[in-house]
């Protein structure tokens, strides 16, 4: 049962944001608004319109200011991201009122317009204020202990306590839950896959660090370890994937004297595992790899016959459990007495593809590729910042579990992969500044690098 206790702090805290944005100097307004979503992130996906259409804490606080402060204040204009931004906007524009339910697609685009204030808040801050990229670092750290803290506190009392604090939409608990490999522990998520891609995105946070302080890398290998053996309790394989990737990315470009360093904690880590392994759900999960392949596939190519029907403007953002409950009603899950119909094809990208349409996933697909390409080739080209690498890590193995599970239905993964991507943009930004200055006093432009 839920207490009422939770929903009246998190009215409290609604009701407190204004006064404090208010109450803020005009340099640091976007500060509180960033600060707000993400310190209260287990909340923003907060249904304010039970039984109507899904209207969330996070829209509330995003709309509002943008109304109040954005509308009369337009920040300027940031490169080519803000054009895709914008370019996005109007595809998916384009296909709510192309779509067959008009009112459930023009929600679910208000939400995606919910993600581009935040990311053009969040851009414009990092633009405006260099100094606080340190400062989202530490906030994105706090973010991910609190999940793993709960996450704790669900090994100890169980996990229905996300619902005792109003983490979950009514009383339901996904299936994948409680399985009879074991728990797979979800934090304050619904489902454990979306925690694993959480936490393996999150968890690269925490090898940025305050290098004056000579203490600091040692607690933050700490920290990135305990992420890391948490994963294992979620019982993802795909997060689990992509972490081992974004690692594998990292030794291939990092100096030795990092290679080295790694070695400590990955020697530990391997110890742990063979050591407690009979104690991880990932490890005694009966379901092989083979099988979830062919039963996922399966799922594909039904999803494949709706794109086929709208292959170039999609089907609508968010209408792909309407289209499944229509067009393909065997495809659902049944738990607890209810009947829900897929809202995902057990694929991110093929989910998006279906609804935004080519043109629409192209554009989207493009935000993530390029700021990752082109820092990757910014090191390469000898600006060696090492931000660039594990900003690239952070995101690149969230994009691999993204292949088996859209964990982006949930806007708090939504908000999180919005900002490392947006941190990584703005890494990146500086290092194309930085390389410029150095080719500018080189005697042969760019030829001239090493």
């Amino acid at each position: 049962m839920k207490s009422q206790i939770p929903i009246l702090i998190l009215l409290g805290l609604i009701a407190l944001f204004p006064v404090l944005v208010f109450r803020a100097k005009d340099d640091n307004k976007n500060k509180v608004y960033l600060a707000y979503v993400l310190l209260i992130l287990p909340y923003m996906s907060f249904d304010l319109m039970p039984g109507l259409e899904e209207f969330t804490v996070f829209d509330l606080l995003s709309w509002s200011y943008f109304f109040v402060f954005l509308f009369y204040n337009r920040p300027g204009r940031n490169s080519i991201f803000g054009l895709l931004g914008y370019a996005v906007l109007i595809i998916l524009l384009i296909g709510v009122f192309n779509s067959d339910f008009f009112w459930r697609s023009m929600m679910s685009y208000l939400r995606f317009v919910s993600v581009i204030i935040f990311a053009k808040v969040l851009l414009t801050e990092l633009k405006e204020d260099p100094d606080f990229f340190m400062q989202l670092m530490r906030m994105l750290k706090i973010v991910l202990l609190v999940a793993l803290i709960f996450m704790g506190l669900q090994m100890i009392f169980g996990v229905k306590i996300s619902v005792t604090f109003s983490f979950l939409s009514g009383n339901f608990m996904n299936p994948n839950i409680d399985t009879i490999e074991g728990i797979r522990y979800p934090s304050y998520f619904q489902d454990p896959q979306k925690f694993a891609q959480f936490i393996a995105a999150l968890s690269f946070v925490f090898l940025i660090y305050d290098k004056k302080r000579s203490k600091a890398l040692w607690l933050n290998l700490l920290l990135f370890l305990v992420a890391v053996v948490s994963l294992f309790l979620t019982g993802g394989r795909g997060g689990l994937l992509g972490l081992v990737i974004g690692l594998g990315f990292l030794y291939l470009f990092f100096p030795m004297r990092y290679k080295l360093l790694f070695a400590v904690p990955v020697v530990l880590l391997f110890m742990v595992i063979s050591l407690y392994k009979q104690n991880f759900v990932m490890f005694n999960r009966q379901t092989d790899t083979n099988s979830a392949l062919d039963e996922r596939t399966g799922f594909w190519l039904d999803a494949l016959t709706i794109y086929n029907k709208h292959p170039l403007m999609g089907i609508g953002v968010g209408n792909y459990q309407l289209y499944t409950e229509r067009y393909k009603p065997d495809n659902y899950w049944y738990a607890q007495d209810e009947i829900t119909f897929f809202d995902q094809p057990e694929s991110g990208y093929l989910k998006y593809l279906i609804e935004f349409g080519l043109f629409g996933f192209t554009v989207f697909i493009l935000f993530l590729i390029i700021p990752l390409v082109r820092s990757v080739y910014l090191y390469l080209v000898g600006v060696k910042d090492e931000r660039l690498l594990i900003l690239v890590a952070s995101p690149l193995s969230w994009m691999i579990g993204f292949i088996t599970v859209c964990s982006l239905t949930d806007v708090r993964i939504f908000i999180v992969v919005t900002s490392l991507t947006c941190a990584l943009i703005h890494v990146m930004q500086q290092a194309d500044k930085s390389l410029a200055e150095r080719e500018a006093h080189l005697p042969y432009g760019k030829n001239a690098i090493a």
